[in-house]
């Protein structure tokens, strides 16, 4: 019974045995056939075109569509190619299953070889199943010689080198995590440290200031009918003026009318017809390669009235308001306004220039920029006051250079040692700058001050600082900073520290530092919680990766720009705090997604495995487009 039992075991053995080999087999060879018959197109561009560097798995290798051409890095340098008029160079360097090590693993290899202006990061998707083990890498400098990808003598990608791996523990992975539970809605649509998102197509296709092509000669600037504001079926404001621009956005184009066709010119060479209607109600503007855009007259349209006196005087308040919105223009008006009703040297002329230089930061005029933040130094160069110095610090945090932002705030530091901003600012460009003791001692300065006491950001800057040399330090700096203002996402950071805090180390310290009672057992609960601590764990190594990716793209001189999926980020804290902390630009790709799934409920953007299909491929191209124009206009 014995004998006749093990043979039993044995043949049930074997035959696990040979299903194993059988599935393995059939994996690889079904992993060969993806990588001989489905290639990524190579970037078209030539040599010495702009870079544009897309890294991620297959949402950006571009599985979904019809053909490799309809990826989005493929349709992205077409769109950026047809926007300027000039060569562009943009290198798919996606591969479906991709986690954020393997991404990590070739980044340096893919800076030295192709020396990108631009990276876009879309990775994430593949840790939750995958879970791959922390990798840190010693330095954030690209590599002399390039590895990891294959290219040919111009760098353009031409192959993936295949990879021989076990493929059946993958495959047990991505059912085991097709069988949890999924992430909770929040986690996946919420916006993660938003920025102005590009308004739908219309508007996405002329966000940049046009530069080139001129108008048809404007014999009738004044036509009764089209001067004024008008809005297209997406709530885009179309501004004609009489002096021949039309603000689209707070962008101006020129335009200009023949008979009853009216002109607009927009970059590239490319311009719209529209005509005007009988009932000066209606414009239809008419695209070359046919389609049709309504626009509705916002007011009765009648000829430019003279302007009327303002009925009071600008307020800053305005003019941030009109530039948090993108009306450059109107904010530049508001912000000159006040500038020129400020005496010299007084703090609403220096808060009116700061202003000006944001403004024109931020609408990719960065000349004007630096000529403002120019004056702005000036000013206080000729009356150094603690407030202008305070002004210009900022300024130059959101308009210029890290180096010289942390050069001016040691300045600043030493000549006003109780600016708690001077401090503030020091410390966190010292911790960006790997100098530890200095950004130690700077924001030891800031919370040392009343100001600081009370400021929980500050306090925030401290936990990061001293996470990874004074676990006790940064555990005390996260719960002050949770009990001035509860922010939710420090609390789910405890676990953080759990590995090196004992629990009774951290009941005194929540104790003593979180006096009120309902956050106090929120943390608590957070702490002492187990559920998930795995995926938390792979949320962290995510983190960590994406630091080290968007580090060394830093490093090697390119912009990096964090990309959401269409569904959102994967780690939207991990993706907030990154952003956050190392200033790389951000793409919340979700959000317009979102918006065209609320406003086109028939609107097909996703294959049927999940993936986007041609049209959402080109959506998230169009974003990208314009997202790439407005961060190397001006470079």
């Amino acid at each position: 019974m014995v004998s006749r039992g093990m043979s039993r075991l044995a043949k049930l053995a074997l035959l696990v045995a040979i299903t194993a080999v059988l599935l393995e087999t059939v994996l690889q060879l079904g992993a060969l056939g993806f990588w001989l018959f489905y290639p990524r197109v190579e970037a078209s561009g030539p040599e010495d075109a702009r870079v544009v560097l897309c890294i991620g798995d297959s949402y950006t290798y571009g599985m979904g569509t019809t053909t490799p051409e309809m990826a989005y890095p493929a349709q992205l340098e077409r769109a950026l190619t047809k926007s300027t008029g000039e060569p562009w160079r943009v290198v798919n360097a996606g591969w479906p299953g991709r986690n954020s090590r393997d991404v990590l693993e070739r980044i340096d290899g893919l800076l030295a070889r192709h020396a990108p202006s631009l990276v876009y990061l879309m990775i994430g998707t593949n840790d939750g199943w995958s879970r791959p083990e922390r990798l840190t890498l010693e330095t954030a400098q690209a590599p002399a010689t390039a590895s990891g990808e294959a290219g040919d003598a111009a760098g353009k990608i031409t192959d993936e080198p295949f990879k021989v791996e076990w493929r059946t523990p993958k495959l047990f992975a991505l059912f085991a995590a097709a069988l949890r539970p999924a992430p909770e809605a929040a986690a996946l649509t919420d916006p993660t440290a938003p920025l102005s998102t590009a308004p739908p197509s219309t508007e996405r296709e002329t966000a940049a200031p046009a530069t080139t092509g001129a108008p048809k000669p404007a014999r009738q600037h004044a036509t009764p009918g089209v001067l004024g504001a008008w809005r297209g079926p997406d709530d885009t404001t179309y501004e004609f003026r009489a002096d021949g621009q039309c603000l689209i956005g707070g962008h101006p184009f020129p335009w200009s009318v023949d008979d009853r066709t009216l002109h607009l010119a927009l970059p590239g060479g490319r311009e719209l017809e529209a005509e005007v209607t009988g009932d000066a109600q209606l414009l239809r503007l008419r695209l070359a390669g046919g389609g049709e855009l309504p626009l509705r007259a916002v007011a009765p349209q009648t000829a430019a009235p003279p302007a009327a006196a303002p009925t009071a005087p600008p307020k800053p308040a305005n003019g941030w308001a009109q530039l948090k919105r993108g009306e450059f223009a109107a904010a530049e008006q508001t912000f000159r306004a006040l500038l020129d009703d400020a005496a010299p040297h007084s703090a609403p002329a220096v808060n009116a220039r700061a202003a000006l230089a944001q403004t024109y930061q931020r609408w990719g005029k960065r000349e004007q920029s630096l000529a403002e933040m120019a004056k702005l130094r000036a000013l206080y160069e000729a009356v150094p006051s603690r407030a202008a110095g305070t002004s210009l610090l900022m300024t130059l945090e959101r308009c210029g250079t890290a180096e010289e932002a942390r050069a001016f705030a040691k300045t600043l530091r030493e000549a006003f040692p109780a600016e708690f901003h001077a401090h503030r600012a020091y410390a966190f460009l010292s911790f960006q700058a790997k100098d530890l003791e200095a950004a130690q001692q700077a924001i030891d300065a800031a919370t040392a001050l009343p100001q600081g006491a009370k400021n929980a950001n500050a306090w925030r800057v401290r936990a990061r600082i001293y996470r990874d040399v004074d676990p006790d330090v940064a555990l005390q700096s996260a719960l002050r900073a949770f009990a001035i203002d509860g922010d939710p996402a420090v609390a789910r950071r405890m676990h953080l520290y759990r590995r090196r805090i004992d629990d009774h180390r951290f009941d005194e310290l929540l104790a003593e530092l979180v006096p009120d009672p309902e956050r106090r057992t929120a943390v608590h609960e957070l702490w002492y919680e187990d559920r998930d601590a795995e995926q938390r764990e792979v949320g962290n190594v995510f983190r960590s990766h994406l630091r080290q990716l968007v580090e060394r793209s830093q490093a090697a001189g390119a912009q990096p720009v964090v990309v959401t999926y269409p569904f959102g980020a994967r780690y939207p804290e991990a993706v907030q705090e990154v952003v956050a902390e190392t200033k790389a630009g951000y793409l919340p790709i979700h959000e317009a997604f979102a918006k065209a799934r609320r406003e086109q409920p028939g609107r097909s953007l996703f294959a049927a495995d999940g993936h986007c299909n041609d049209d959402g491929y080109g959506l998230l191209a169009r974003m990208a487009a314009t997202d790439a124009l407005r961060r190397t206009q001006g470079r």
